[in-house]
């Protein structure tokens, strides 16, 4: 049972991958739009979205009004959150050097640079891949202008490491929803033996 499992599961993630290769292909700078933005309710956006439903029937089961307002109410905030999560994310320009080099158990820094039109806030960065994951760099909020932030690698031992795809993710607001990416820079690593 566990292998027919892990099969399904590798299955799936090359389906997924394929689908991404055609959808977001390998370029030095992504701009976000609804192509390539991911919206999802978070664990306590789905508790919100079933607390609202259970409201819901409890208004409609004993007639009342105001039970079924709130939930109205409720259900509107829900929607004007996911929106504006959407617009928090979108029209961002990520942009970032393909290949760095450096020694054997040293750390390489990918420089990413991140251009927005507006304010937006809370972007988290992180390589997608666990194996490659080291730390997670967060912003709490990017201005109009040009911010750059350094995503860290840690190289074990050397060789040509090709690190896959950036994961770009936010939370705001109120945590109800994820709003990710995953963009695809062609990050390689060439590492050296150690000095």
């Amino acid at each position: 049972f566990s292998a027919l499992k892990q099969s399904i599961k590798k299955t799936l993630s090359e389906h997924f991958e394929h689908w991404l290769r055609r959808r977001m292909p390998s370029r030095f700078r992504h701009k976000l739009s609804n192509r390539n933005i991911f919206i999802l309710p978070t664990r306590f956006g789905f508790f919100y979205l079933l607390f609202d439903v259970l409201l819901f029937l409890l208004g409609t089961n004993y007639q009342n009004n105001i039970i079924l307002l709130l939930s109205y109410l409720l259900a509107s905030l829900f929607i004007t959150v996911m929106m504006h999560s959407f617009y928090n994310f979108s029209q961002l320009t990520f942009s970032s050097k393909a290949k760095q080099t450096c020694f054997a158990k040293q750390i390489i820094n990918f420089p990413i640079h991140i251009t927005g039109h507006k304010t937006h806030f809370d972007i988290n960065v992180r390589f997608s891949n666990p194996q490659y994951f080291l730390k997670e760099v967060k912003l709490s909020q990017i201005d109009t202008h040009t911010s750059e932030l350094l995503l860290p690698w840690y190289a074990k031992q050397r060789g040509v490491y090709v690190l896959g795809r950036v994961k770009v993710f936010s939370e705001y607001s109120l945590g109800l929803f994820i709003t990710w990416s995953v963009l695809d820079f062609s990050h390689q690593a060439v590492v050296f033996p150690e000095p």
